[in-house]
């Protein structure tokens, strides 16, 4: 009984921490995308709350380019609620670009973005995809 106290003890602190985290779950409430034609960069603006960083976070973001799968990046934790990833990516006027941002713990959110043609008058807007 007297190693059993303490393991039950310990095994309940634990769950008392980690429960309100994933309690708070969410998934990205903004992907932002914005692609830099000249420099071939894309920059990705993520929002997405978290009371530990490092124990919920957003795991990955996965980016395609007219429906390929060029680039995944993986990560262990967030370096705060809102932040801004810049990647490489080759990409041409009139490609489709999708960004998903996925939470470790819960949701998602997917976003696309087409790359106006210079003949394009207006700048073609983000789509949303419903979260998971």
């Amino acid at each position: 009984m007297r190693k059993t106290l303490p393991l039950i003890a310990g095994l309940s602190l634990t769950a008392a921490l980690l429960l309100p985290s994933i309690s708070h779950a969410n998934g990205p409430s903004l992907v932002e995308p914005t692609y830099d034609l000249a420099a071939k960069s894309l920059s990705v603006k993520i929002r997405h709350r978290s009371l530990v960083d490092s124990l919920h976070y957003i795991k990955y973001v996965e980016i395609k380019v007219n429906g390929t799968l060029p680039l995944t990046n993986k990560y262990d934790k967030q370096p705060g609620n809102e932040y801004t990833y810049t990647y490489n990516v080759a990409a041409s006027p009139g490609d489709v670009i999708e960004v998903t941002a996925k939470c470790n713990l819960w949701g998602s959110r997917t976003v696309g973005l087409t790359i106006p043609r210079p003949d394009d008058a207006l700048k073609t807007e983000p789509t949303t995809k419903p979260d998971e």
